[in-house]
């Protein structure tokens, strides 16, 4: 058996030994291509790893304690956002049950550089802010997109505009 010491081929052998593992014969004279091994289905081992960390890179936000005047933006953003919306559109938000919208506030000296949109999470049904947490977006969704926090989501309709 001569394999050469190349990456691509490093993850294919360890690949067919894991499959191997199961009872399965492996001829590593064959390539990748041709070789096909019964009973055994596809492993991404590599790609599943790299995705999980994308997907976790892309959802965790910078975070940080609210100002009283970042709390009021916030607030006075919510309140109006609600007051302006339409009754089909809150009616819509029931059937979807979204509770949480995410406002637009201030940007301050604890904001990040690299974030384009601060938000604030507004609670529907008890009209009050969630906590008193800031969060810093570098690629806020587009109105009415959705934005998954730790614990819930929450869709994002922007300021007061």
């Amino acid at each position: 058996m001569n394999i050469k010491a190349t990456r691509f081929s490093a993850i294919l052998v360890s690949m067919a030994v894991i499959n191997a593992g199961y009872g399965d014969t492996v001829d590593f004279s064959q390539t990748a291509a041709t070789r096909s091994l019964p009973n055994a289905e596809p492993i991404l081992l590599a790609s599943n790893i790299v995705l999980q960390r994308v997907i976790q890179t892309q959802t965790t936000f910078i975070q940080h304690e609210a100002t009283a005047r970042q709390r009021k933006v916030a607030q006075e953003h919510a309140v109006t956002v609600m007051k302006k919306m339409e009754p089909a559109k809150k009616v819509e938000m029931k059937k979807k049950k979204v509770r949480y919208i995410a406002v637009d506030t201030e940007k301050n000296e604890q904001t990040s550089p690299k974030a384009k949109k601060v938000v604030m999470v507004w609670d529907t049904q008890a009209e009050s802010l969630v906590g008193n947490t800031v969060y810093d977006l570098p690629n806020p969704p587009a109105v009415g997109g959705s934005i998954n926090f730790s614990t819930y989501a929450a869709e994002y309709v922007g300021g007061s505009n």
